[in-house]
């Protein structure tokens, strides 16, 4: 059976620079998970904002199962001289329940071996076993600077404050890294009344833009900065020199971007030309207008 599965991790504020590749460790750490558990999915998809990273999987396959490997002895020793499967052989595919037929080769160390594998289930349930890739996709993301704020002795870039888990419309129980898993999601921080309750995982990320004032998915809003920012400055006759490493460092300090025009005293346009723009890109995290 196909269903959706949503994980999203609340965090404070992360560091702008790195959001974008916190994120997408996590996303390529889950995508390492489901191969290396044999689970299939349709796609995969992350978001980010400056106090959020998610996942979401859909059509992820929710019927378990391993890939069991056999090795049977070596060509060499398997067949006689008609080219007939040997006592060996036989006794190896009549043990496996197979026919030699569905046996292939491997080589090893410049040998071939008898080889079969087959998809058998697994008795570990969905749930668990995501709730394990969850763990594992988290912790592994590796971040220059790490900080402690509990007893759990965990470590990531900033304290992890609200993890969400839903497999469809269930939610998937447990504690993970202290916290316990929950369906509350956390509008923009200027609304007062700011959580909302996540039914089902394939509402998000849009119930967070319609209620939340918030644009969780990152190449959405950071199209939003860019267009919005060109069309406003097109109105005064200006342009912009973007650099893609400072839209990228805007997009992850804000979830909620609204492009307005700004201005300071000409007197200031005495100072040379190039520590204006540091101080406006580098210090107010602003675009430079250029006429």
């Amino acid at each position: 059976m196909n269903k959706t599965f949503l994980i999203e991790v609340g965090i404070e504020e992360l560091p702008p620079k790195s959001l974008r590749t916190i994120a997408e460790t996590f996303q390529s750490n889950m995508v390492h998970s489901l191969i290396k558990n044999n689970i299939k999915y349709k796609t995969i998809l992350w978001f980010a904002t400056p106090r959020r990273i998610a996942i979401k999987i859909e059509k992820l396959n929710t019927n378990i199962t391993k890939i069991k490997k056999y090795k049977g002895p070596s060509i060499t020793n398997a067949f006689n001289h008609l080219g007939y499967p040997t006592k060996s052989t036989q006794c190896w595919i009549k043990k496996l329940g197979i026919t030699i037929n569905q046996v292939s080769r491997i080589k090893e160390k410049n040998k071939e071996w008898l080889y079969y594998e087959c998809s058998v289930d697994n008795n570990q349930t969905i749930e668990k076993k995501l709730i394990e890739m969850s763990i594992f996709s988290i912790t592994h993301i590796s971040v220059s600077n790490s900080m402690k704020w509990n007893t759990e002795n965990i470590q990531f870039s900033r304290p992890i404050r609200n993890i969400v888990m839903l497999l469809d419309n269930k939610l998937i129980k447990d504690k993970i890294l202290g916290i316990k898993t929950n369906r509350l999601l956390f509008r923009h921080t200027l609304i007062q009344e700011n959580i909302i309750r996540l039914s089902h995982a394939h509402e998000y990320p849009a119930i967070l833009l319609k209620s939340g004032k918030i644009i969780a998915d990152y190449t959405i809003r950071k199209n939003k900065i860019q267009v919005e920012s060109e069309n406003i400055v097109n109105t005064i006759g200006g342009y912009l020199k973007i650099r893609n490493i400072l839209l990228e460092e805007i997009t992850s300090l804000v979830e909620w971007p609204v492009v307005l025009l700004a201005n300071f005293n000409k007197t200031f346009l005495s100072l040379p030309h190039e520590l204006l723009i540091h101080i406006i890109e580098n210090q107010q995290k602003h675009f430079a207008i250029y006429n």
